[in-house]
């Protein structure tokens, strides 16, 4: 695989063969290999295609999903993994790869004699859903969960201080803990049962004056880790090409060209 920085849209063979690549940084020179998956669902009752977005914290629309590549995990294989976390491991069916068609970005920088960057291979996949309220049904899960996660954030910002109203918090944390499917899958996760013991003590009223301000920096960033999302909604994908071309300034920056890219060659064909 050559080194040289690049953004390119593959096709074919050289589409399949990345994504059933297990990135070894010993035997390919990979960096922080990273692996993203643009969903679509195709709506079978009427043959129209839907995108389902993720609103982030900060405010911006994201397609896609994705994340670091595990050990001994093809690219392929990781973006079919953060599809199923990202989506709070809810199911609607399962995602079959469009298989030639990949995007590849790899960034390389050198910096104090070291060399930097990453490599990330972004997939295109399609999940068949029978009728559009199943869809809708789906994304109000979505919703929910998300819904809990920013409960929670509330709960546990500044859960230390007298100054917010601590009925309030208490009722934040009810309703985070309350949702259980939201709470089974974040203590999954690194501090994901801290978090939920802290949830437990806010929402007992107890005083928190356990934490530093370190600490309860590192368990809200464990929510933001686990999900990045704050609401989800859907979009018919041909809108959402025309949004994507229209450079619509909510829409997640750094994937808009990948993005662009992977939709004018499936729609645009």
């Amino acid at each position: 695989m050559n080194a040289k920085p690049r953004k390119q849209l593959l096709t074919g063979e050289k589409a399949r063969e990345i994504q059933q690549t297990i990135p070894n940084a010993k035997e390919g020179g990979w960096l922080r290999p990273g692996s993203g998956l643009l969903v679509h669902f195709k709506i079978m009752d009427d043959n129209i295609d839907y995108f389902v977005r993720g609103k982030r914290f900060c405010g911006s629309w994201k397609l896609t999903v994705g994340g670091a590549v595990e050990e001994g995990e093809t690219f392929l294989e990781a973006a079919f993994r953060e599809f199923r976390e990202e989506h709070f491991n809810y199911h609607i069916g399962n995602p079959e790869v469009i298989p030639d068609v990949a995007f590849f970005h790899r960034k390389r920088k050198q910096k104090d004699g070291k060399t930097t960057g990453f490599d990330y291979v972004t997939s295109q996949a399609r999940v068949m859903v029978q009728n559009k309220r199943d869809l809708e049904s789906y994304v109000a899960k979505l919703k929910g969960a998300a819904v809990a996660a920013n409960s929670a954030l509330s709960a546990m910002k500044n859960s230390s201080s007298k100054d917010i109203e601590s009925k309030s918090r208490s009722k934040l944390a009810s309703d985070a803990l309350s949702h259980g499917h939201f709470v089974r899958q974040l203590v999954k996760e690194p501090l994901g049962k801290e978090v939920r013991t802290l949830l437990q003590d806010i929402e007992k009223g107890k005083q928190i004056d356990y934490l530093t301000s370190d600490s309860q920096s590192k368990l809200e960033k464990a929510i933001k880790i686990f999900t990045e999302y704050s609401d989800f909604d859907i979009v018919k994908s041909r809108e959402m090409l025309a949004s994507v071309k229209a450079k619509d300034e909510n829409l997640f920056a750094p994937e808009a060209p990948v993005v662009l890219e992977l939709l004018t060659y499936y729609f645009g064909r």
